[in-house]
């Protein structure tokens, strides 16, 4: 029953990420063309409005459940709207996926082996690290309390303030209103399905990397996916994206290291072939803010990306427009980084 509920779980949230992504496809372009970009989207989507939604409640020291019953309450009409908005463009989409699978011959069954590998080894694997400690430790604290961050995870004693550095990123409250709505232990939800929704959406973000470098050249994307697996398989070492990837897929550092900045290279290279294009403009604004969600190493790492992306376009293309778009999407790194600063200053005390 256990892998059952999970399983059933694993997939009502990537359903929802899809429905998001479906309502952001149809808004900007009418239509939902691909079902990759639209899961990318969704899940992008989800985290930013979840951190908008989620800094009052913290802030407020509001209950946990009273988070958890609203969020709930949105994902579902999020998913009403999307049903009734998207549903035929559902339909085409599936029309279109065995054409699609076609189109890579033999490499479907590879690309397949490949990825229900990577889960197999997540799913597998065991972490007792501090930060596992804590990613974990926090969602069973708030769930146990019904509080959000009131609680230190490590000790279970009350907090005089805030963590400022943890404040922001509001990921493992995520983790706590699916963990409390549904009745299932932290662990269940922190390292078994969200951890195998992420290898699912690196994967995806790998494959559309492939289609821009190769012209939609479905069998030359799979391969490089499949090329991509074999680097991380032998790069796990502390000191790179594979080992949060394969090893701490759990923390929010992994979907910083493996989606957030996956989502920069493409949305810049999809800029240097047309600078005119809306989706990856929209897409960065997505990263900027569901970084902070994430990881507090949002804060730096995050500016500097965009910064060597806006590099091309403000010092060799002299578009100096671009220096805005860049102010607006690394502005909710840079305001966390100011108020981490101030905090550690004390001029800003975040008290409980």
């Amino acid at each position: 029953m256990n892998i059952i509920l999970i399983g059933l779980l694993f997939l009502l949230q990537f359903f929802i990420f899809f429905c998001f992504g479906s309502l952001f496809f149809h808004i900007i372009h009418k239509k939902v063309t691909s079902f990759t970009l639209t899961v990318i989207s969704g899940f992008l989507l989800n985290f930013s409005v979840f951190e908008v939604v989620a800094m009052p409640f913290i802030l407020l020291k509001q209950p946990l459940s009273l988070l958890t019953y609203s969020w709930m309450f949105f994902a579902g009409l999020i998913i009403l709207i999307s049903v009734i908005s998207c549903h035929r463009e559902w339909f085409k989409l599936a029309a279109t996926f065995s054409i699609k699978i076609r189109e890579h011959s033999w490499l479907s069954i590879v690309l397949f082996v490949c990825i229900i590998f990577q889960m197999l080894l997540v799913f597998t694997h065991m972490d007792a690290s501090a930060d596992a400690s804590y990613y974990v430790g926090k969602v069973s604290t708030d769930v146990y309390t019904n509080t959000l961050g009131i609680y230190d995870p490590y000790t279970g004693n009350k907090l005089s303030y805030f963590y400022a550095r943890y404040l922001f990123s509001c990921y493992p409250d995520y983790n706590a209103v699916f963990s409390q709505f549904f009745h299932i232990h932290a662990l269940k939800q922190t390292k078994v399905i969200m951890p195998e929704i992420i290898i699912l959406v690196t994967n995806m973000l790998y494959y559309q990397v492939g289609l821009l470098l190769f012209k939609k050249n479905r069998k030359k994307a799979a391969i490089l996916v499949l090329f991509i697996f074999m680097v991380n398989l032998y790069s796990n070492t502390i000191y790179t994206s594979a080992n949060f990837l394969f090893l701490r897929t759990y923390e929010g550092k992994s979907i910083l290291a493996n989606i957030i900045i996956t989502t920069i290279v493409y949305c810049y290279l999809s800029l240097y072939q047309d600078y005119c294009r809306k989706l990856p403009k929209i897409l960065l604004l997505f990263v900027g803010l569901s970084s902070v969600a994430f990881s507090s190493s949002a804060m730096l790492m995050v500016p500097i990306a965009f910064a060597a992306g806006f590099f091309f376009f403000v010092i060799l293309k002299k578009n100096w427009m671009s220096i805005g778009w860049y102010i607006l999407y690394i502005f909710p790194n840079l305001a966390t980084a100011m108020i981490y600063l101030m905090h550690t200053k004390g001029i800003l005390l975040f008290k409980i």
